[in-house]
Formats: structure tokens, C-alpha cells, sequence
């Protein structure tokens, strides 16, 4: 049985609230990006080579299942023939998901890019679906500085990420075919900057690509949640202890946010002067009225 379908854009917290409803609900499956292009990948590197990026083991629910259950997966994996950051094929991915709802146990899945079809799945599944959303500079940042190697230095030193400013991930999260595959998609341009501002200002180049991508996604998302009587949470908002009961009671699942250390700091460190040039681009490219929409209704708009 498939019970709550938990979705939210890259670095949006789905990650600590997977590992709060995992360690609250041992009598569940709950399984970690279970469309992520390199799940197998993944699950190589930490059972074999043990390198857990987060610090703690994310595939051991994959494991425990045993190789019959991996092997079902990599035959039905919707993104098994190439590097795809989103995907379109709803009946591809209900498919797959199929082998997850006939478990023994209830699921979780927590699998990070449905942001354009949620309300399908849920009337498939007859599931429950949650959207996580962030303050789209505070996503920025993070998206950004994710590096271990700018992390390192973030922590060697104390720094601010915007005092980092020549420093950038190569495309962070993918953001350059993220903007391919919305505009594609949704028939939308493409935000276009001269190729020469990716060297010498990266944030300002990927900053307009993030709010493209970011205001879509979340836009659509919360349509999607709307249509299936879902819920959004906001991360600002999983220190609220009403927040997560919230979520337990719609869910039906324990939470107990104990479990998992949120890291305070990791809260609004961006500058409102950078908020201003979000309404900017989102103007610029034609979707203000979609972001101003998103940042109104989860109070995230500049307060005068």
C-alpha cells in the first residue's frame, strides 16, 4: 500500500523529513528518491564502497529487500536508459511504483521531481501527497554552495556564502537541463544570458535559471496538491511542533522531529537586495505573476 508520496524541489528539505518520518515508522517502508537517475549508483556506493554523502546511510531500505527487488526495480526504473533530472511518463512511472505499493508494509516515498503530476499518482494510488516548499533564495544558496569542498571552507572559516561569490558548482543541481526540460515541456523560452556571465557572474547566471526553474516547479506543484487534496509544508516551519502534527494527522504517520537534527543556520541567510532582483528576472522572463503567487502565499514576499 502506497501511503504518502512526499515531494519537493532539489534542497527543499524533503531529505530531513524523509529521515524523520524513516526513523519514526519502523513498522514502514520508506524509501529515499526512488527516481533519482543514479539510484543504483547510489546504492553501490554506500553498501560497497561506504561513502554516505549525508553522513548516514540513505539505501538501506533498498537493500533490505533483497536482490529480486532490486532486480524489479532496474527493469521498471522509468530513468534506467539516461541522465534525466525530470521525468514525463506518468504510466512509466506507475508502472514502477507499482512494485513499491505491493509491499507487506505501508510506503513512503520520497522521490523529489513529481512536481508536474502528483495529483495523477494520487488518484492512481489512492495515496496521500505532500509538497515541501523553501524560501526560494535560501534553496538558491544551498543549490550553490552544495560542494564538500565549499562546505569545508564555509566551516574552515566561518563565511557567509555570499562573501563566496567567485566560487560555484559546475551547473549546480542541474539546473541548465532543468531550463531544458521545462521549457520543452511547458513550451516556455528559456531565461538567456551571454554565455560569458556563467564565468564572470555565476550567481547572477544561475540565480535567473533558479528562479525559472524554482517558480515553475513550485507553481505547479502546489496546483497539483491543490487538485489532489494534499498538503504544503514549508521548512521554515518543521521546528513548529502544530507544523508536523499536521502532516502526522493527514498522513497518518508518526513524526517525531527529535529524531533528526535541523540545522538552524541553514535559514534565511540570504540578502533582501537579492530578493529584489528575484522579482526581476521572474518579470523579465514572464512568470512574475506565477512567483509573486508562490512567495505571497507562503509568506516569503518582502515585508515593507
Amino acid at each position: 500500500m502506497l501511503k504518502l508520496i512526499l515531494n519537493g524541489f532539489f534542497r527543499s528539505g524533503t531529505t530531513v523529513l524523509w529521515k524523520i518520518i524513516r526513523e519514526s515508522n519502523p513498522d514502514m517502508h520508506v524509501f529515499y528518491e526512488p527516481l533519482h537517475n543514479e539510484l543504483f549508483s547510489s546504492i553501490y556506493r554506500e553498501q560497497v564502497l561506504k561513502e554516505m554523502s549525508h553522513g548516514y546511510t540513505t539505501t538501506d531500505e533498498y537493500i533490505g529487500q533483497g536482490d529480486f527487488f532490486l532486480k524489479r526495480l532496474r527493469e521498471k526504473h522509468p530513468a534506467r536508459n539516461g541522465n534525466m533530472v525530470y521525468l514525463y511518463d506518468v504510466h512509466a512511472i506507475v508502472e514502477y511504483f507499482r512494485i513499491f505499493s505491493n509491499m507487506d508494509k505501508p510506503v513512503v516515498l520520497q522521490p523529489n521531481r513529481l512536481h508536474f503530476m502528483l495529483s495523477d499518482l494520487a488518484e492512481v494510488f489512492d495515496c496521500k501527497v505532500a509538497h515541501i516548499i523553501r524560501h526560494p533564495l535560501d534553496v538558491f544558496l544551498s543549490i550553490l554552495f552544495s560542494s564538500q569542498k565549499l562546505k569545508g571552507i564555509r566551516n574552515a572559516f566561518g563565511l557567509n556564502p555570499y562573501l563566496l561569490r567567485l566560487f560555484k558548482n559546475n551547473n549546480p543541481y542541474f539546473l541548465d537541463q532543468q531550463c531544458e526540460f521545462i521549457s520543452h515541456y511547458f513550451g516556455m523560452p528559456q531565461p538567456r544570458m551571454r554565455s560569458l556571465l556563467k564565468y564572470i557572474y555565476p550567481k547572477k547566471y544561475y540565480l535567473q535559471k533558479f528562479i525559472f526553474c524554482w517558480t515553475v516547479a513550485n507553481w505547479h506543484a502546489v496546483s497539483e496538491v491543490e487538485k489532489s487534496n494534499g498538503i504544503v509544508i514549508r521548512y521554515e516551519d518543521f521546528y513548529n511542533v502544530k507544523t508536523l502534527k499536521t502532516l502526522s494527522d493527514f498522513a497518518k504517520i508518526s513524526l517525531e522531529p527529535s529524531v533528526v537534527k535541523i540545522h538552524r543556520n541553514s535559514i534565511s541567510k540570504f540578502r533582501s537586495e537579492d530578493f529584489l532582483i528575484c522579482y526581476k528576472y521572474a518579470k523579465d522572463m514572464g512568470i512574475h505573476d506565477e512567483f509573486k503567487f508562490v512567495v505571497d502565499k507562503f509568506d516569503y514576499s518582502i515585508k515593507k
